[in-house]
Parts: structure tokens; C-alpha cells; sequence
């Protein structure tokens, strides 16, 4: 009889919470931090996963094409706060950030459906970018017009 350690099954669930997230990316659908540590935790606060209103933190940006990049800003301060008004407010103590500079965009927050799935896309200033929220974590993915990817948590 083979023993069932909470390592192994901790092990097994991991691999299968990767692979599940590895389908979603691939997919153009919501994942999380793809099982990687943050270097700060970071609290979140419960949310609907169709609604961007409200303070998020970002937490992990990253390049894929010129001079590719991977930064955790989980232990910085770098807020992006959609307001009822229609205003995202970008703040940060950090210079040279991955992603929008700090500062005030008009936004416009879509739900798509297509097939049976529901998808979003939010226009910030001019652009459009894709974006998915689960689980109190959202996705800006401009990767594939080779901007970046975006990783924020709900925090209020």
C-alpha cells in the first residue's frame, strides 16, 4: 500500500494547478501568478470578476519581446484605481515601471461574449488591451501587439 504524504498531494496539486494555468494562457483566458511566489504577500479584497472598479496593486509585469523583462513589484507601491467616473488613476513610489506611467487615463471596461465565454477588454487612453479578472486577480495582456502583460490584485 503506497502513503499519501500532504507533500505528494501538495506536489501533484501544484503540477496540475500549473499545467491548468499554462491551457489558460494559452488560451487567451484568466490564470493566476502561473504558481510562482510573490517576493511580499499581497491581501486581497473580494470582488466581482466582472467589474474593474475599485484599487488594484500591481504585482507582476513582464516584456516577452524588446529587451525582455520580469519584475515583481509586489513589495512596491503601484496602484492602479478605477474610479465610477470612468478615471484610471495610476500612482507609484517606483520609477520605470513595466506598463502605464503614473498618471490619470479616461477608461472603458467591455464585456465580450463569444460562444458561450465571456471575455473583457478595457480601453485605456487610445489603446485596447486584453483583459480577464478571476479570482480578485486581473490581466492586462497587451503581449501579443508586443506591450506587456499585466498581473493585478483587488485590494479595495
Amino acid at each position: 500500500m503506497k502513503k499519501t504524504t500532504i507533500l505528494g498531494n501538495l506536489q501533484t496539486n501544484s503540477f496540475v494547478l500549473v499545467l491548468v494555468l499554462s491551457f489558460l494562457l494559452v488560451s487567451c483566458q484568466k490564470e493566476e501568478t502561473d504558481g510562482e511566489a510573490l517576493k511580499c504577500t499581497v491581501v486581497v479584497k473580494e470582488g466581482s470578476d466582472d467589474n474593474v472598479i475599485g484599487k488594484w496593486k500591481l504585482v507582476i509585469a513582464e516584456t516577452t519581446f524588446f529587451k525582455p523583462r520580469k519584475e515583481d513589484y509586489s513589495c512596491r507601491e503601484v496602484f492602479y484605481t478605477f474610479r465610477e467616473d470612468g478615471k484610471l488613476v495610476i500612482t507609484s513610489n517606483h520609477e520605470n515601471l513595466i506598463g502605464y506611467d503614473v498618471g490619470e487615463y479616461a477608461f472603458e471596461f467591455d464585456k465580450i461574449e463569444h460562444e458561450e465565454a465571456q471575455y473583457h477588454s478595457l480601453k485605456i487612453g487610445n489603446g485596447n488591451i486584453g483583459c480577464s479578472i478571476e479570482n480578485n486577480h486581473m490581466i492586462l495582456d497587451n503581449s501579443p501587439l508586443d506591450g506587456p502583460k499585466l498581473l493585478l490584485m483587488r485590494v479595495e
